[in-house]
């Protein structure tokens, strides 16, 4: 592959300029790769969110929320979810906003994302979904708490 002979000071700027799943799906490209990503010159927000996703990634409870994730994650209309917090709000924070926009849906963790059945306000959770819903939320607390 030419781009891997590439020189690091290159790549490195190549990563700079990459959106966040693209950042993300380089650190699988190579060894080497890997550990020029987190070399790379990114903004604060966009640091901030692939170190997030990386630590997410590393914790036994990012596997164990998988077969849940996986079988309850639907798509949604992010930027829709985004006006409407904003017609709620006035403001939505820059870093909030770039997560619901750029992190990669199936790299959620347990129901810290929205569109999930969520117990406390009903939306299709049956009471088996409610549960372990509550559940996964107190295990996923040692990596984003959550209110169970």
């Amino acid at each position: 592959m030419a781009l891997l002979r590439f020189p690091n000071e290159i790549l490195l700027k190549i990563f700079s300029h990459l959106a966040l799943k693209a950042l993300i799906s380089s650190q699988g490209v190579s060894q080497l790769w890997q550990g020029l990503v987190p070399l790379a010159e990114l903004g604060l927000t966009w640091r901030a969110l692939l170190e997030f996703y990386i630590r997410v990634i590393d914790e036994p409870v990012f596997l164990r929320t998988r077969p849940w994730v996986l079988d309850h994650f639907r798509p949604f209309d992010r930027e829709a979810y985004i006006d409407a917090i904003r017609d709620q709000h006035n403001y939505v924070p820059h870093e909030f906003r770039m997560s619901i926009i750029e992190l990669p849906e199936k790299a959620v963790v347990g129901c810290a994302w929205p569109g999930f059945p969520n117990g406390r306000r009903g939306n299709n959770a049956d009471g088996a979904s409610q549960k372990v819903v509550r559940s996964l939320a107190r295990e996923c607390s040692s990596i984003c708490p959550v209110i169970p």
